[in-house]
């Protein structure tokens, strides 16, 4: 995962929950949900590529490789940083299942 992927899931992650904490129509909200998805599949894969490259680098439980002390320190702002970006995504989801919540009672 790079830094840029990062910066795509945020700026996705930003654009949905601004649909959702301003109203906006649902097809925009949609629309920003669809980019939200695309860009979370993009970064899983790649999560998934580095973990798989990872375990097959972990001979007998020990590690073929090492990260370089600016590498480890690249590697814990990015998992901060994506940890970040997850509880803005997570408070969308619960404010778009709060409204749904709302709208079905209102109709039910």
């Amino acid at each position: 995962m790079s830094p840029q992927q990062l910066n795509d899931l945020e700026s996705a992650t930003n654009l949905f929950q601004r649909c959702i904490n301003q109203d906006r129509p649902i097809v925009e909200a949609l629309n920003a949900s669809t980019v939200l998805a695309d860009t979370l599949d993009r970064m899983c894969e790649h999560l998934f590529q580095f973990y798989v490259w990872a375990k097959t680098e972990n001979v007998s439980g020990k590690l073929q490789f090492d990260f370089s002390p600016a590498g480890r320190e690249q590697l814990r702002d990015l998992f901060i940083r994506t940890n970040t970006v997850f509880h803005k995504f997570e408070a969308a989801f619960t404010k778009l299942n709060d409204r749904i919540t709302e709208l079905s009672k209102l109709i039910g």
